[in-house]
């Protein structure tokens, strides 16, 4: 819920920064009083991270796999027998269909599993396996994911784990009950020892009722390093984040870390960003959470 919260913050933050969007642009034609400026206030109540002079960019490789060798590995992983395969429209992996389940691997190694489940059925906790057999079951799957090439074994850290859960509230005779729709593992990620964030950093393993496997999230694959960058300060990059229009805010927390795409984007390179969360001040005396980066590099070099 709390990204929710950030996304809405962000876009009321980028409304409200002060000579970015004028009062027609907000709403045109319809408003011609004046646009409530946004002072600058930046109060840091976090520690600015240690950060290394030059960085490598990571770099997506490729891997030269055909149709048969993805069905094998789809078996070894995911223990189902596909009956139906298709090249993916961009050319960049393949689909594999087994009656409701779908695989996808992806040139780079990433791999989205999905049962058609995951959403669809209601269970008690106690139908559920304890969180740590799910997080031990959760790390047969990514031994799996290493065995197949299709992670670094460095790049999951099995030591810090979570189990999250989705859930429901549902009506029954006037009482509100809670029942469970899956069970998700989570895995910390990193690449020598700098997070992997993003929306393509997940690895991810949902369950269901006895620990029946619903899905599974393999959003990393196996980057390499590249050619090393310069890496901006976190003082530069402050002044980034007041350039995006947050400049009346409390930062919380600063973290240096790699921002991983979404699979389906296929980012030839992943670079190092300033990650920030905090709350922003708003003009009319509401505080607003936010979650944002910027580049932590000068300039996203074509290598």
């Amino acid at each position: 819920m709390n990204y929710i919260k950030y996304i809405i913050s962000a876009l009321i933050i980028s409304v409200l920064a002060a000579g970015i969007i004028s009062a027609n642009d907000v709403i045109r034609g319809e408003y011609t009083g004046p646009v409530a400026e946004v002072k600058e206030n930046v109060q840091i109540n976090a520690k600015l991270p240690d950060v290394p002079d030059q960085v490598a960019v990571l770099k997506v490789k490729a891997k030269k796999v055909d149709e048969v060798q993805n069905k094998k590995t789809v078996e070894k992983v995911l223990d189902i027998k596909p009956k139906e395969s298709k090249k993916l429209p961009n050319g960049k992996g393949f689909a594999f269909k087994d009656n409701e389940n779908v695989a996808i691997l992806y040139e780079g190694g990433q791999m989205k599993f999905s049962s058609g489940k995951e959403l669809d059925n209601k269970f008690m906790k106690s139908e559920m396996l304890d969180e740590q057999a799910a997080k031990n079951k959760a790390s047969g799957h990514i031994k799996k994911l290493t065995e197949q090439d299709m992670l670094d074994v460095s790049a999951a850290d099995t030591s810090k784990m979570n189990v999250e859960y989705d859930e429901v509230y549902v009506s029954n005779n006037g009482k509100i009950e809670k029942f469970f729709l899956n069970q998700h593992v989570n895995v910390e990620t990193s690449f020598d020892g700098i997070p992997l964030r993003g929306p393509g950093a997940k690895i991810r393993t949902y369950f269901g009722k006895n620990g029946e496997m619903l899905g599974l999230l393999n959003g990393v694959g196996k980057p390499v390093a590249d050619k090393k960058v310069n890496v901006i300060s976190p003082e530069k990059a402050i002044e980034l984040l007041k350039e995006k229009g947050y400049k009346d805010i409390t930062i919380d927390s600063i973290e240096f870390a790699y921002e991983v795409p979404p699979i389906s984007e296929s980012a030839g390179f992943i670079y190092p960003v300033y990650i920030f969360q905090g709350k922003s001040h708003t003009p009319y005396g509401e505080d607003l959470l936010f979650y944002t980066s910027v580049p932590a590099v000068a300039n996203k070099i074509r290598i």
